[in-house]
This record gives structure tokens, C-alpha cells and sequence, in this order.
């Protein structure tokens, strides 16, 4: 569904930082006009309100009765996402859910049958397709610079700051648990670098630090994907609190002619040894969380597929196949407490 006037677009809850950095992005960028928000909780609605000085009202479901929306971002609480995603679907309204977009099987199919007979764009805010040392190794890949895929380990520690976590987090049926917070930017990033399909999964969680507040620190998932290579995603919420960068993300994959590293920390390097030639690219963090360019580029993906039918770089099947493995590998780790 094309459209030529300014996209009129929505922040449907405002409970993560992430949604904000996207609204941001979409009042930077001329294809859409930031028109109000839907937030239920006085405080978080009142905030984001003043940062962004646009209409803002209790339930979401005014603006699409009253069809005062072509499309919306999705940062309600955890649980909550399904059902508006789909409700936006049937309204016609293009959906940019923050992730996870569903905390279960039942919501995934929900979303997915939605999503099947809608017209609307749906796409998730798996933001490392966009983060430009990603997007390198990706095309490093493509221009078969280590030879053919064989295997990739990735790991991402995160800082928790559990004094400034709101209190559902704590709470697994609202919250989903570690791995599809954070482990599903690995598993949807396997599909990609891997240009392939899981066809098997066996996972791990556990609670190294934060068992007492009921929550998942760590998480292991083994994926065999369906061109027989391998792929190791380790995550966690255990760097320290007094680090100075939310995560220290690296990734490393190997090929049959070398292999490719990325250091997503304080400082960005993306090294690649291409028949035992280095190449290295580095780029520095504009802060310690922030990703004002992946942000961007997730947005202008997004304008181009609603305005120009572009088929976008996270598709609806993307963001339901990596929310359906990950949530596999939860199964899996939960198998095994």
C-alpha cells in the first residue's frame, strides 16, 4: 500500500527508552509527521508528551476508531503487544512493533494470522540489521569475502540497573523472559548472516546474579540451521552496573576462505580477514545506549515500504520467524529447569 501525503504516524505506549529514540527518528524524517500518542500510564504519558509536544491520550483505540493514523510504533508492556499489533493490522495501520512483539506461541499465531490478511505494513525494531558495522559484515558476506558461511558465536552482555526497572519486568508472563529480550537480536541476525533457516535448537537459561528478583540473567542458544551451519548465541543482563556502556556485543563468523569480527562496546570495530588479509572499520558509540543511526535507518526502511511498496529489510516473516525460534529456544531452556 503506497501513499504520497505524510505518513501520520503514533507511538502506541511509551514504556522503553527504544520506542522514544523512535519517535525521535520519525519527527527527523520528512515521509512521516508524529501526530500523538496512546499511553495508559499517567506518568510515562505525560513525559513523553512534554519531549514531544503532540496530542496525547489514554487509549489507543481512539486514534484508530477516529482513523487518525496511518501507522504506529508498539511499546506497550511486554504482554500487551499482541493485541495491539493486531488490532492496528485490522485497521489498516502499518506497525513497527519494538521487540519482543509477543511473549508466546499463542500470541505469535494471533499476530502472524493478522498479519496474513492485511494489507498493512508489519516490520519489528530488530535494530542490528541497521547498525552500520552489521550492515558491512552482512555485504562482506554477500561479496563472498571469508568464503561460504560455516558458523558464528555471537555474545551480548547488557547492564540491568535493576533500581531503574520498572516492576512488570520482573514478572515472566508480562515480561517473557532474557531471550526474547535480548537474545532474539542474535537468533534474527543468525537468519541473516547465515542466509538460512534454523532447522534444530537447543537452549539454556539460568539466574547467575538476579535469581532473587525472579528474572533469567543469562541465556545459551545452539542453532543448526538448515544449510548445516551452526550458530552460538550467548546473552545476558550481568555487565556490571558500573560500566560505562550498556552492552558489550561482539560477533564472530567464521567462513571456509576466513572470518569477520564485530566489537559493539564502548568503541565499534568490525575486523575482516579475507584470505588472511586484514581489513578493519572502526566508528565510535554516540553514547552508551543510544543508536540514533541503526534508529534511522529502521525508520526510513519502514517509510520506503509503506510509501513505495519496498519490501522492507525486517519483513513481517522476518520478525515472526525470529520471534517463532526464539521462543523454540525458550521452550527448549525451560525443558531443562
Amino acid at each position: 500500500m503506497s501513499t504520497e501525503h505524510p505518513i501520520r504516524f503514533a507511538v502506541f505506549g511509551t514504556r522503553h527508552w527504544h520506542v522514544l529514540e523512535i519517535a525521535e527518528a520519525v519527527r527527523s524524517n520528512d515521509a512521516f509527521t508524529l501526530v500523538g500518542l496512546a499511553e495508559p500510564d499517567t506518568e510515562s504519558r505525560t513525559t513523553a508528551a512534554t519531549q514531544f509536544g503532540v496530542p496525547a491520550i489514554t487509549d489507543y483505540h481512539e486514534m484508530l476508531e477516529n482513523d487518525l493514523v496511518d501507522a504506529v510504533v508498539i511499546g506497550a508492556i511486554n504482554d500487551e503487544r499482541a493485541d495491539i499489533i493486531c488490532t492496528s493490522l485490522a485497521a489498516g495501520v502499518h506497525v513497527l512493533a519494538d521487540k519482543p512483539m509477543v511473549i508466546s506461541h499463542e500470541q505469535l499465531r494471533a499476530v502472524e494470522q493478522a498479519a496474513a490478511v492485511s494489507d498493512a505494513v508489519l516490520s519489528c525494531a530488530l535494530t542490528l540489521r541497521f547498525t552500520p558495522l552489521f550492515v558491512a559484515a552482512k555485504q562482506a558476506i554477500e561479496r563472498g569475502d571469508i568464503g561460504d558461511v560455516v558458523g558464528s558465536y555471537a555474545q551480548g552482555p547488557h547492564k540491568l540497573n535493576i533500581a531503574r526497572r520498572p516492576g512488570w519486568m520482573f514478572e515472566r508472563n508480562r515480561y517473557g523472559g532474557a531471550l526474547l529480550d535480548l537474545t532474539i537480536h542474535d537468533v534474527d541476525i543468525a537468519r541473516w548472516m547465515h542466509q538460512a533457516e534454523p532447522a534444530m535448537v537447543v537452549a539454556d537459561e539460568g539466574a547467575a546474579r538476579f535469581g532473587d528478583h525472579g528474572i533469567s540473567d543469562y541465556a545459551s542458544v545452539y542453532l543448526r540451521m538448515t544449510n548445516e551451519t551452526v550458530a552460538i548465541c550467548r546473552s545476558s543482563w550481568l555487565t556490571p552496573d558500573e560500566d560505562p556502556t550498556h552492552g558489550d556485543r561482539r560477533l564472530i563468523i567464521e567462513g571456509t576462505n576466513g572470518h569477520l569480527e564485530i566489537i559493539d562496546s564502548a568503541t565499534r570495530s568490525l575486523t575482516i580477514n579475507k584470505h588472511g588479509t586484514l581489513a578493519s572499520q572502526t566508528a565510535d558509540r554516540a553514547t552508551s545506549v543510544a543508536q540514533p543511526d541503526a534508529i534511522a535507518g529502521l525508520v526510513q526502511d519502514f517509510a520506503s515500504a509503506i510509501q513505495s511498496d519496498a519490501t522492507p529489510v525486517i519483513t513481517a516473516f522476518d520478525a515472526i520467524e525470529s520471534h517463532r525460534w526464539t521462543l523454540a529456544a525458550r521452550d527448549d531452556a525451560e525443558s531443562r529447569t
